[in-house]
This record gives C-alpha cells, structure tokens and sequence, in this order.
C-alpha cells in the first residue's frame, strides 16, 4: 500500500476500532482516536512530500470486473490532504479535552463517526473516478448528519434531518450529472475527460447538475438554509470539523470538475454566476453575523460569509466570453483561492472552539454573556481574536496572502467589482468580530468555570498556524503548481 492509500485506510480502520472499544471507555476511544489523527497527517504529509518532490501521484484502488478506480494526487489534492490532517489533530486534541470528564452518548459516539468522515474527505481528495466519489459524498453526509445529532435532542434531530435531505439531494444530483457524462463520454476517469477535450450540450448539463448537487451541499447562498441550525446545535468539538472541512469537500469537487475534469465547458456567464453567489453569501453572511446574540450562530454565518470568497476563483479563470483568463490572473486567482481556502481551515477551525470553549466556561451561547472573557478564558479569547485577524486578512496571516492574491487576480483581470466585495466583506467581518471582543474585554469581575488545557491550547495552536501560513507561503505555492490546470500558467 502506499501513502495514499493509508490517507484513507488509516482514519476508516480508525473508526472501526473506536467502534469496538466498549462505550464507556470513552477515554480509551478518544487515545485510540488520537494515535489515527496523527498517524493519517503523518500519512497526508508523506502524500504532499510525494507530489512535491515527484510530481502527481497516481495508484491504482480497484481493478476488478472492468472497472478501474485510481487515487490521483496533484498539488491542490495533497495541500488541502494535508490540511485537513492538521486540523483533525487540532481536532482530536480539542475533543479530548472537551469529552473529558463526560460519560454521556455524545463523549462515546463522536470518535467513530468523525473517524468516518475524516476517512470519506481523504476519498473525495484522493480519488480519481466520479462514481467512487458519490460513494464517498454518502459516507460524508451521513458521518456528518450523525456529529449533528449527536446531542440526540429534538432540535438537534430536527436540524439532522434538514442536512441528510440536502446532502441526499445533492449527491443524488451529483450521481445523475455523472451518469449523464459516463453515458455521453464512456469516461469515468476524471482526468482522463481533460485529457481527451471532452464536451457538448450534454456535457454542459451533466456538469451543471454534478455543479448544483454539490453547491446544494457546500450551503452556497441562497441554498444555506440548513447550515447556520445544523452548525449551531452541532456539540462543540463538531462544529469546527463540519464548518473548517466538511464544506472545502464541495468546493474542491467543483473546481476539479470545472479546470481539470471539463475545462473547456464552463462559460464566462457561468463562472460569473457562482462569483455573484459569492459576493452574496459575503454580504448575506456577514450582515446575519451582525445581528446575531449567539456566538456559535454568528461564527456559523461567518462561515457562510468567508466560503464566498471561494467561489469568486471561477471568475478569475474564465471570462469574457469562456476566454481563458490572462496568465497572471488565472496565476493569481488559483493560488489565492486555494491558499485562503488553507488558511480559512485552520483558523475557522480555531474561532469554533474558542467559541465553544467560551460557551462552555461562561455557561451560555449568549454574546453578552462573554464580558469579561479576556480575563476569565484568555486562551480561548486570544484564540478567538487570533483567528478574526486571519478571517478578515490582516498581515501576517495566511489569510492575508490569500486575499492579496484575490486581489491581485481581481485587478489583472479587470474585474473591479471583485475588489470592492473583497473590500467590503473584509470590513464586515471585523465588524461583528469587534462585537465579540468588545464584549470580551470589557472591564468587569468575571466568572467563568476552568477548562481543560486542551481545550485553550488546541485552537491557539491553531491559530497560529494561521501566522505561520503568513511567513511560508512559497513552499506551499510551489506545491500548488503540480498539476495545475493550463489556464492558470506561469502568470506568477
């Protein structure tokens, strides 16, 4: 087996042990769990590490009966691989904390099922066959409907509910553009169709109903309407996973099909489409994050706001009439994008279990309730702010350098509306993060319940990894290149 393999192997082998261990050893679940975080980064990095050094990495999953399933592993694959390995540690170590002193269901069942859905994410960066990867969009959107109601309270079953219909919708209109392709182009190797040129009518509507089943899961505005309930009343350790990974899961499957699978088919009014719905979940997102009073929720609509700056990348590739973007935009855009996506990760991951932390040691959600937190829960506070700068692109984060390059790209290709969306929801984001720090350095007495170390340090760490995406971009540049698509050029 090689690395990529055990990308996968190792968290689903994962969940089956956690499984077995009996349920009221919750403390030796979370251990075991612990060990497969780290071992399936380790494994992520040696796949990065491969890519890096030998180019794309291509090995075979399946060969029997005809049928020929690979993992395929360029540059974007193994970077956003890797991420998502970073923060499953930094989430383990959270949930460790969190679930230490409980004995409840929740403490128990947590630990196979995000094993689970670590083990289908690694899938859908992996593998190279649009059929596996309905496979592996199930496996997501049930692993993930159970973090939801963990809780197992009606509101939390309610809020579950609503998820797994949107995720069986989306997958199964994913499954029908696929058919449609496999039926047009007897392809059902992903890379194969850009090696081949393919296209035609039928072609354009197999990606646009492979597009919208997976804008439908990815809560792209205005089809969010599941996301803030399911991301609130998610248990803390959960929320950071569904909001930091789950819905990059999407955006990746997007960008494959659109620059790598079908690169000739998606127009410029489409491209400018997903851009428009981009700078309206910024905008929507954001103004919803103002008037909220809970702090899980207002995080929950930042992650609507901050996921739009995703999907104005298709805008920098193609334009003016499906003419491939100049090289230094397309250069630009892609990079950007990706790199924002990274550092998105780490510090939305970071800014939810601070939250949760401060939820949990001032004994409410409400955001009046957090005066004083810089002094009673500093960790998590500093976390927490930590994670706004890097959300609202402040140097020397990596979310700067990803907006910097937005920006750049927006210029080049002469798209100034871009500019003035990045702009602007830049400024609404610091906008209602002031509101929660003002809160939390108020200068008042108080009185917040200890918490676990693990608790306050993993989201710090976290969060400074953001810093460090801010200093060492290069190397992770240069990694994007491998196999980028052929838009993107030397442009940079």
């Amino acid at each position: 087996m090689t690395a990529a393999h055990w990308a996968v192997a190792v968290p689903l082998a994962g969940a089956a042990i956690t499984a077995v261990i009996p349920r009221g050893r919750i403390r030796a679940r979370g251990a075991a769990a612990a060990v497969v975080a780290v071992v399936a980064c380790a494994t992520a990095f040696v796949v990065a590490f491969q890519v890096a050094s030998d180019g794309v990495v291509r090995d075979p999953v399946l060969r029997a009966g005809g049928l020929e399933v690979d993992f395929h592993a360029d540059g974007v694959a193994a970077v956003l691989l890797a991420t998502t390995g970073v923060v499953n540690v930094g989430a383990v170590a959270y949930a460790y904390g969190y679930f230490a002193d409980q004995r409840s269901h929740a403490a128990s069942a947590f630990w196979p099922r995000w094993l689970t859905l670590h083990a289908a994410m690694a899938g859908v960066y992996l593998l190279n066959h649009t059929f596996a990867l309905y496979v592996a969009f199930e496996v997501i959107g049930v692993a993930a409907v159970g973090l939801v109601v963990l809780d197992e309270t009606r509101a939390a079953v309610i809020a579950g509910l609503r998820y797994l219909v949107v995720a069986v919708s989306g997958s199964l209109l994913y499954l029908a553009g696929a058919v449609v392709l496999w039926a047009e182009t007897g392809l059902l190797d992903i890379h194969a169709m850009g090696a081949g040129t393919v296209g035609g009518p039928l072609v354009a509507i197999a990606l646009g109903l492979m597009t919208v089943g997976l804008l439908l899961t990815a809560a792209v505005f205005p089809l969010h309407f599941w996301l803030p309930t399911a991301h609130t009343i998610a248990p803390s350790p959960a929320s950071p996973i569904l909001s930091a990974l789950v819905l990059k899961v999407y955006f990746y499957a997007v960008v494959v099909l659109w620059f790598q699978a079908l690169p000739g088919v998606p127009t410029a009014a489409g491209a400018g489409l997903l851009a428009v719905l981009g700078a309206s979940a910024i905008a929507w997102g954001g103004v919803m994050a103002l008037r909220q009073t809970s702090v899980k929720r207002l995080v929950a609509y930042s992650t609507l706001s901050q996921m739009g700056y995703l999907w104005l990348i298709p805008a920098m590739l193609v334009h003016e009439g499906a003419v491939p973007a100049p090289e230094s935009a397309a250069w630009y855009g892609w990079h950007g994008g990706v790199y924002y996506a990274i550092a998105h990760s780490s510090a939305k991951a970071a800014m939810l279990m601070a939250a949760g932390a401060l939820v949990r040691a001032s004994g409410g959600d409400d955001i009046e309730r957090l005066r004083g937190a810089a002094r009673g829960a500093p960790l998590p506070t500093f976390a927490f702010a930590l994670a706004g700068v890097n959300l609202v692109g402040l140097p020397p984060t990596g979310g700067f350098v990803g907006k910097w390059y937005l920006l750049t790209a927006a210029f080049a290709s002469g798209q100034w509306w871009i500019v003035a969306v990045v702009l602007a929801g830049g400024g609404l984001t610091a906008a209602y993060l002031v509101r929660v720090l003002g809160k939390a350095f108020a200068d008042v007495e108080p009185g917040y319940a200890s918490l676990p170390r693990a608790v306050g340090l993993a989201p710090l760490a976290l969060t400074l990894l953001t810093v460090a995406l801010g200093f060492r971009a290069i190397e992770v540049l240069a990694v994007l290149e491998v196999g980028a698509p052929g838009q993107v050029g030397e442009g940079g």
